[in-house]
């Protein structure tokens, strides 16, 4: 079964915080921070332009031809306009002032359109296609092109951006990394869940699926509960343990973050 995965993701990477280097969930809370919300669904292509120049010998023939110039852009349309890192995109950071509600007025939001040069940072694209995960990273990246914005009364409002890489210390425009989605397992995954004395029911999570609530600490309720999950289904998960706990679920498909919440008291998942 595949892991569950985040795409059609774009994310501005604030300074300071390390690009990912894998396709590999979760994504760093600080980059999530820069989620520039909703792309269209055509709304990103990622082109590689080569240029090359042909020199001539003495009588006119080609005599060889190298490569003149390399660059790569990604353009993506984004439907959230109005969302404040969207907004920071698009007129700087520096441009966008806010102001919360006062009781008069909603939150207000003014924008300053100085046509100052954007600022270099860092990106982030995520997209899927069934279990197949892609990562596009740029460490240096600018907005260059910003095309005309419409606002339509029949139609969902959007925006199209051109963005510009420049080459790295290690001569690299992006970066690319595929993850095929097909995991390999060398045995069962086994989490053991330890449910405090307190506790009167609790929640476990399996890679971003939530259980629905457990007051009973079973492991038949646990292993019934767990197989419901999309993340885990119908008789990938085997759980021993006396009521009351610990109980230890194996997990028979990759799994790779689990969690759990309880209500009265902890339940640590190890």
């Amino acid at each position: 079964m595949a892991k569950s995965v985040e795409g059609g993701v774009a994310y501005v990477v604030p300074a300071g915080t390390a690009l990912p280097t894998s396709a590999a969930l979760p994504i760093d809370p600080a980059i999530k921070a820069g989620d520039l919300g909703t792309l269209a669904q055509d709304g990103l292509s990622i082109g590689e332009t080569r240029e090359s120049q042909t020199v001539p010998d003495f009588d006119g023939n080609d005599y060889i031809t190298f490569q003149s110039k390399y660059s790569g852009e990604f353009k993506f349309k984004m439907l959230d306009v109005d969302k404040e890192t969207v907004l920071a995109l698009l007129h700087g950071a520096q441009n966008v002032i806010s102001t919360p509600a006062n009781g008069v007025h909603g939150n207000q939001t003014e924008i300053n359109h100085t046509g100052e040069q954007l600022p270099i940072q860092g990106f982030l694209f995520t997209t899927r296609s069934g279990g197949k995960l892609r990562f596009d990273t740029i460490e240096l990246g600018r907005v260059s092109d910003v095309a005309e914005f419409k606002l339509e009364s029949q139609d969902a409002s959007g925006v199209e951006v051109t963005l510009k890489a420049s080459k790295d210390d290690a001569g690299r425009l992006f970066r690319t990394f595929l993850d095929d989605g097909e995991i390999t397992m060398s045995g069962p995954i086994v989490k053991v869940f330890t449910i405090g004395s307190g506790v009167t029911d609790y929640t476990v999570t399996v890679d971003g699926q939530t259980t629905s609530s457990l007051s009973t600490m079973t492991a038949a309720a646990l292993k019934t509960a767990l197989e419901g999950l999309s993340t885990v289904g119908a008789g990938n998960v085997t759980v021993t343990g006396s009521s009351g706990g610990p109980l230890t679920a194996s997990f028979t498909v990759p799994v790779s973050v689990v969690s759990a919440a309880g209500t009265g008291g902890t339940v640590s998942v190890a």
